[in-house]
């Protein structure tokens, strides 16, 4: 029989394999060899038949392993691509809950910080509020009550090039005298500056470091009295209360002016607008008042260090420049730290290097999420007025007047500052 023919009993066992593939098989066969063959005799009939039956079983018996053979394939293979799907799903999940616990862990450590650095500040300053009378005053006819929400925080600039020989302590000079006071409420902070050259209260030590007296001079002088260190930083956080009416003030920060310049390019320079004309700034030609100009390296320090010293408001024109120059300095900074807060840290560790502090990395992250928070704009500067005179005992340079100059606080001015600043009127 031709291949056409056995080709038309092509047959697949459905899928429960339940019918019978011998009666179905046999009786196609027996109508083809009716509608080919009438003549063929019985014995060939059924001979045929058989070979027919055989080869029919043989082609069902293979179709039905192809289809069960790709059946399970396929089957195989959609369970294999479903469970490699599993695998990765549970490891995104897995990466993204270490991701998510790392982001929690970090934020909780920065709330914690934050809190324990406020409360830090807080306390040193209840501490000194406790010895200040329950923090009450009384000022033509009003009482007033400290703000146990105000913190401060001392910052010192020290020139260690600028010793008299007048002076028992050889630590150097307390040049830059800044006051920074935040409210821990309202986010309110301002930086009252102290002209270095404002006549206070000095604790006197002798070489030894044992107290001796208490004499009126420049607030400068009073860093000299001590170890250049620590003790030098609390005699001049001393003077600085007794300035603003014995005000708690909390930490202190003393920064060596050589190290201006590594802070300066620390953040890639600091552009303002030059208060005065400056020759000997080291820029070709100078720098001219009004002037925009972008400090680099030794020109930062020369600008916030040097003063004239023929005029005798030499040093209050340098208070000025010094107030300028900080609140520029951190404008610059804060879109930095508010991408990343590492910033504060890393600057933190460069000014230790050049300064003595007992403000901790907790205190800072408080004050820095602070000034995110309010920004700039919420932080006001302030120089103590008053007048000028020049000292009895100026004496004559190498060619040129030299003063020792006194600045005297206008009393009136300053306990307006002081109140505003620092207290609540209760009556």
């Amino acid at each position: 029989m031709s291949e056409q023919n056995n080709e038309k009993f092509n047959f697949e066992l459905d899928n429960d394999g339940k019918e019978t593939v011998d009666s179905v098989i046999t009786n196609q066969i027996e109508e083809e060899l009716k509608r080919s063959n009438h003549d063929m005799e019985g014995s060939n009939h059924e001979h045929l038949k058989t070979e027919m039956l055989e080869d029919q079983r043989k082609r069902c018996h293979t179709s039905h392993n192809e289809h069960h053979h790709h059946h399970s394939h396929g089957h195989s293979s959609h369970k294999h691509k479903k469970s490699k799907k599993k695998k990765v799903l549970r490891v995104i999940i897995i990466i993204l809950s270490i991701i998510l616990a790392f982001v929690i862990a970090l934020v909780g450590t920065f709330f914690v910080m934050r809190q324990l650095g406020k409360s830090d500040l807080l306390d040193a300053t209840g501490t000194q509020i406790s010895a200040m009378e329950k923090g009450l005053i009384e000022y033509k006819g009003h009482k007033y009550s400290y703000n146990n929400d105000v913190v401060s925080v001392a910052f010192i600039g020290v020139d260690k090039r600028e010793i008299s020989e007048s002076v028992v302590g050889m630590a150097g000079q307390a040049d830059a005298d800044i006051v920074l006071t935040m409210n821990v409420k309202t986010g309110y902070s301002k930086a009252i500056a102290i002209p270095r050259d404002t006549m206070v209260d000095v604790n006197v030590y002798d070489p030894d470091g044992k107290f001796t007296k208490i004499q009126k001079m420049q607030l400068c002088l009073s860093y000299a009295y001590g170890d250049g260190k620590e003790l030098s930083c609390q005699n001049t956080v001393t003077s600085m209360s007794r300035v603003l009416k014995d005000i708690p003030i909390a930490k202190y920060f003393a920064l060596d002016l050589n190290g201006i310049s590594a802070m300066n390019d620390a953040i890639g320079g600091v552009t303002l607008k030059s208060l005065v004309n400056f020759e000997d700034i080291g820029i070709d030609g100078g720098v001219q008042k009004g002037e925009t100009v972008k400090l680099k390296g030794i020109q930062s320090e020369r600008y916030i260090r040097n003063r004239d010293g023929k005029d005798i408001n030499g040093s209050v024109n340098r208070t000025n420049r010094q107030i300028q120059y900080i609140k520029t300095y951190v404008s610059q900074i804060l879109p930095s730290v508010k991408k990343d807060f590492v910033v504060v840290s890393d600057l933190f560790s460069t000014a230790k290097e050049y300064g003595v502090t007992d403000l901790t990395m907790t205190n800072l992250t408080y004050l820095g999420s602070q000034f995110l928070t309010n920004g700039l704009g919420g932080l006001e500067t302030e120089t103590i007025q008053g007048t000028m005179k020049q000292g009895e005992d100026a004496k004559p340079g190498e060619g040129k007047s030299s003063y020792y100059a006194e600045f005297y606080p206008d009393e009136d001015k300053l306990m307006e500052t002081v109140l505003s600043t620092f207290y609540n009127r209760i009556s």
